[in-house]
């Protein structure tokens, strides 16, 4: 579940600040980039989508003087991991990897509030690593939790849509995530992480306050 803090910044006499909590939800579908997937150890290989899930919770401040703005901080658990069927006989690999996320991120929003397009970036930590494999790993001198590194960080962006009421409003979003960080420990491959996100939530109203300044 993601939580969600908007706060508005007032014009020039007055400081307001609106209070949300935000709750979403959804899932991710996972397809790194495996750069040796065209070499001779990787031949006949199907490359296989893997799914997961994400939630979370963010912050986002929103300026009152220019209201098509926000900024967000999330913080949020995503499962991503690789999925390969080999085609000459009946062995696979399936990792599953997951990551504790922070994503800095800026929303502008069309007039009316409908409509927003995000842009920024991630961080992730893997908290849990799990690999199902016994021929891959040996073949690379790998234990499951040597195959992976423990960092990633990527580019992420977004468009999402806000309905409903002044103080329930509805969302979903849509996003995609591409790592620009080598995951692999392997001297022989190179993995980066690519993800698409879709999350539906409820953000309700808190709290308004206003401050006049004399």
């Amino acid at each position: 579940m993601l939580i969600n803090v908007v706060a508005a910044f007032g014009g020039n006499n007055v400081f307001s600040q609106t209070k949300f909590i935000e709750f979403k939800v959804g899932p991710v579908i996972s397809s790194p980039i495996n750069s040796s997937l065209p070499e001779k150890n990787f031949k006949n290989v199907n490359d296989i989508v893997k799914p997961g899930i994400t939630a979370g919770f963010s912050f986002d401040y929103r300026l009152k003087k220019y209201n098509f703005v926000r900024f967000c901080g999330e913080l949020y658990y995503t499962g991503k991991g690789e999925k390969y069927k080999f085609n000459d006989n009946q062995d696979f690999f399936n990792s599953t990897l997951c990551y504790l996320q922070f994503c800095p991120n800026v929303r502008l929003y069309v007039p009316g509030d409908l409509i927003y397009f995000g842009a920024g970036l991630y961080y992730g930590y893997a908290v849990t690593k799990d690999v199902v494999s016994d021929d891959f790993r040996q073949s690379h001198e790998l234990a499951e939790n040597e195959y992976y590194k423990q960092n990633d960080y990527g580019a992420r962006a977004s468009v999402g849509t806000e309905f409903g009421f002044n103080n329930i409003r509805f969302i979903a979003e849509l996003a995609y995530e591409y790592g620009l960080a080598d995951i692999s420990n392997s001297k022989d491959v190179k993995v980066y992480n690519q993800s698409i996100l879709l999350t539906i939530g409820c953000s309700i109203k808190l709290i308004h306050r206003g401050y006049r300044h004399y």
